[in-house]
């Protein structure tokens, strides 16, 4: 579903203006958990070349046709960092064969849909306000629904973009110029699912 992105990222983001993507965290362990049919598993992460910045994705599949994912973000340093965040950040979206029958759904105020070229990202607010973005191909008859679980507010803004060939999506989470993610922080993060389903 996902395909073969141009670096492999899952999430992305940036430490004091200094680009990262999930591929520059080092695994420091990986954590199971198993309970009748759902697993948990858990990767805390260290981040190369930035001290003090540590992550934990944690991945939960129960059987179903969605799979959970949640990730931390520290500050473990002295000082503030200024950091954003996309999760996920999935940028090379293919579900069948033919681009042309990439199709999406985007349920922003003005409702976007289609299988043209597009770019858009809008902040979850009156002018957003579900949690989800859709992606289905009209001809295979099935898509897959990003569908962030976020009870608590958060600022974040929601992005599509469908070119010729494939299509993204992200969730971007910016901090404050102001006070950027204090020392001994964490970063506030909704989860969100994958889910496929059956038609558009």
């Amino acid at each position: 579903v996902l395909g073969a992105s141009s670096d492999g990222r899952f999430f992305s983001g940036s430490v004091d203006g200094t680009p990262f993507t999930s591929l520059d965290f080092t695994p420091t362990d990986v954590q199971m958990q198993t309970s009748g049919a759902t697993t948990w598993t858990t990767v805390p992460m260290t981040l190369r070349n930035a001290t003090g910045v540590e992550a934990a994705l944690s991945i939960r599949f129960d059987g179903s046709t969605g799979t959970r994912f949640a990730l931390s973000l520290a500050n473990t340093g002295g000082t503030s960092r200024a950091v954003e965040l996309r999760f996920p950040d999935l940028p090379d979206i293919t579900l069948g064969p033919d681009p042309a029958s990439l199709c999406y759904a985007y349920p922003a105020q003005a409702f976007v849909h289609g299988s043209a070229p597009v770019v858009v990202e809008t902040p979850y607010s009156g002018r957003f306000p579900t949690q989800f973005v859709d992606l289905y191909d009209s001809a295979a008859g099935w898509g897959t629904c990003l569908l962030v679980q976020d009870k608590a507010l958060i600022t974040k803004y929601f992005g599509l973009k469908k070119d010729a060939d494939k299509a993204g999506l992200w969730v971007r989470y910016p901090t404050l110029l102001g006070t950027g993610l204090p020392a001994g922080s964490q970063m506030e993060i909704a989860p969100f699912t994958l889910a496929m389903h059956a038609g558009d």
